[in-house]
């Protein structure tokens, strides 16, 4: 049978418990210097460093820290890249997409203004053969040659 592991704030409860009770002070007094709730004395920061120095192995707080590979205190990846709107698109490369993102708008937005959903939309984009592939009604395929230039044959396939 597996040996039971304490959770970690149990265990760190406790050593805050008993570094308070070694120090000789009330527990709820120790919290409210160390969570900066109220001013320690000067003599509180060395007597629990020197508390802690029984601890102390290697250069390290090993009872005091978790292992690196369950630990939460590495510091997770914080880069942000530019705003993006939208879902990615699989037809990047369809004239109705580059003319839409050229002018800042949605598949989702253009789809709303032609009273269609985005998936119709969208399944007009798919080549001749996919099986998601729709036929895109005339009137929308000349909309969009008239609104944003998109060639009539740039459709794989043209409802009538």
């Amino acid at each position: 049978m597996a040996r039971k592991v304490p959770r970690y704030d149990v265990v760190a409860e406790s050593l805050v418990a008993a570094l308070a009770k070694r120090i000789g002070i009330d527990l709820d007094r120790f919290r409210a210097w160390t969570r900066d709730v109220e001013e320690p004395p000067d003599w509180f920061w060395p007597a629990v460093n020197k508390m802690l120095e029984a601890l102390v192995v290697d250069g390290e707080l090993s009872a005091l820290t978790p292992p690196r590979e369950n630990s939460t205190i590495r510091t997770m990846r914080t880069e942000i890249g530019e705003p993006r709107v939208g879902r990615p698109l699989k037809h990047t490369g369809h004239p109705l997409i580059a003319a839409l993102a050229e002018r800042g708008i949605t598949l989702a937005e253009e789809a709303k203004a032609v009273k269609r959903s985005t998936t119709a939309v969208r399944n007009y984009l798919y080549p001749r053969g996919e099986a998601m592939s729709r036929p895109v009604p005339k009137e929308l395929a000349k909309l969009w040659q008239k609104k944003y230039g998109v060639p009539l044959d740039a459709w794989a396939r043209i409802q009538d």
